[in-house]
Order: C-alpha cells, then sequence, then structure tokens
C-alpha cells in the first residue's frame, strides 16, 4: 500500500482536479441545454393550447369562421417549426413534423371550404360533396384536438422527469393520421 502510495500519490490531486472541472462542465453544459428543451417545451404547451381552444371553439360552434381557423393553423404550423428549428429534441423532429403536416392539411381545408359553394352549379351532386368534406373536417379537427392532448400531456410527463415518456417521444416514430406525411413538411 505505501508503495502504491509512493507511486501514485503525486497524481491523485491531478486526478481528482481532472474529475472536478468534468463534473463542473458537464453539470454546467447539460444545465443550459436543459433549459433550452423546458423553454421550447414551454412554447410547444403555450401553442397546443391555443390550438386546442380553437378546436373547442370549432367543435362547440362557437368560432366556424373558416378563415380564422385557418389563420391560428397556418400560426401554429409556423410556430411548431421554430420550435423543431430551435432544436426540440423530445418530441422528436418526426413528429413535429407530422404536427407541422397536420396544422397545414387544417388550413387548407379551411380555405378551400367556402370556395366549394362557387362549383354548385357545375357539379351535380354539389350538397353530398360539401356534406362529405365538412365531415372529414370535423373528423380532422377532431383528431386534432385528440393529438393537443395527448402531447399537453406527454409534455408534462417529460418535464416531471419522466424518462420513458422522454424516450418514447423521442426514438419512436408517430402513429400514422392519414393522409399525413411525418418525413417532411409540404411547406418550409
Amino acid at each position: 500500500m505505501v508503495e502504491w502510495l509512493k507511486t501514485y500519490g503525486p497524481l491523485l490531486p491531478i486526478l481528482v482536479f481532472v474529475l472536478g472541472v468534468a463534473g463542473y462542465f458537464r453539470h454546467t453544459a447539460r444545465q443550459s441545454v436543459r433549459e433550452l428543451q423546458t423553454r421550447l417545451r414551454a412554447d410547444l404547451r403555450k401553442m397546443l393550447r391555443e390550438v386546442s381552444e380553437t378546436c373547442d371553439a370549432y367543435v362547440k360552434h362557437l368560432d366556424r369562421s373558416y378563415p380564422s381557423v385557418q389563420h391560428k393553423m397556418e400560426a401554429a404550423r409556423d410556430k411548431a417549426q421554430q420550435i423543431r428549428q430551435d432544436g426540440l429534441i423530445s418530441p422528436s423532429p418526426k413528429r413535429m413534423f407530422q404536427l407541422e403536416n397536420l396544422f397545414e392539411d387544417m388550413a387548407a381545408r379551411c380555405e378551400a371550404q367556402p370556395q366549394l359553394g362557387y362549383f354548385a352549379g357545375h357539379v351535380p351532386d354539389m350538397p353530398t360533396l360539401i356534406k362529405n368534406k365538412q365531415a372529414k373536417m370535423d373528423e380532422r379537427i377532431d383528431q386534432i384536438k385528440a393529438l393537443t392532448n395527448v402531447y399537453l400531456e406527454a409534455l408534462g410527463r417529460i418535464d416531471r422527469g419522466r424518462t420513458r415518456t422522454y424516450l418514447r417521444y423521442k426514438l419512436l416514430w408517430p402513429r400514422p393520421i392519414d393522409g399525413i406525411s411525418v418525413l417532411e413538411s409540404h411547406k418550409q
């Protein structure tokens, strides 16, 4: 033991110093990343709450104004894109692409819906077509509402330190939604 101490004793303070410096930098670097991720998740949570309120107002017939819903969905798409570009790690970029595309799809539906009436004289089954499009739009609103609720719950669990939820939303692919891509956003 004495020989070991004579041989490696002078290196012991250097080892303790290196481990202390590494621990300090590891802690401060992780702290800044943790703060950035928490801020980005808070921004995402705020945006999802706004989308949820828009969906509630639409479903309860408080705001059936297509331009209003379209504007809010476009703003949500832009905000989701900004959060993804700022470097949100969990939910993954694939999940953020899916959200962006879902909001873009809803905005496009809101833009096209009022224009269907202009074709009433040219298409024989226009009332049926408008009714089907409205049903699909209502279904999409319900999908967006359900997805925002799932994400809001997951973000809360992630911020409370649930590692399984964090990894699930970071690593696993999102569940498919008909007609919505997870690979790239339509509008860059």
